[in-house]
């Protein structure tokens, strides 16, 4: 069984966010709306554009079922603003820059485990821990 290790340090937090911001736009807002939420990755990569342009993120978790209506901070609303800018609604927030393989499409979310390798590759890049697994980021202080 692989353990999560919450990150507690906010250099740390601070570190990790710098890194991706100078390697990824869309790396660097999954990893703030990830700490800003506390939404598991399995509820961020479905969300769309449209999804997050209001003052709050309606969510119905997919582990749990419940609905959850979390409200976007200012840091968060600065981030996706700038990130939003002239996209389309329906477009995916985190939209894969390779065609799918088995559906053809082009317009697809990026898979949770790529969303994995980002966030463990700068924490590994980063931090002295071993393994940073995605749920961790509701772990966030």
């Amino acid at each position: 069984m692989k353990f999560v290790y919450p990150i507690k340090d906010p250099r740390k937090v601070e570190s990790i966010k710098d890194f991706l911001f100078m390697r990824n736009e869309r790396d660097f807002v999954m990893f703030v709306l990830g700490i800003n939420t506390g939404l598991r990755i399995s509820d961020i990569l479905p969300l769309r554009v449209i999804d997050v342009k209001g003052t709050y993120i309606d969510v119905i978790e997919e582990k749990t079922g419940k609905q959850q209506l979390i409200k976007i901070n200012r840091v968060l609303r600065e981030v996706l603003d700038r990130y939003i800018k002239g996209k389309p609604d329906h477009e995916y927030l985190f939209k894969s820059r390779n065609k799918k393989h088995k559906t053809g499409k082009i317009n697809e979310p990026i898979s949770s485990s790529m969303a994995y390798k980002i966030i463990s590759g700068a924490a590994k890049c980063l931090l002295t821990f071993n393994l940073y697994l995605l749920n961790s980021l509701s772990y966030v202080i």
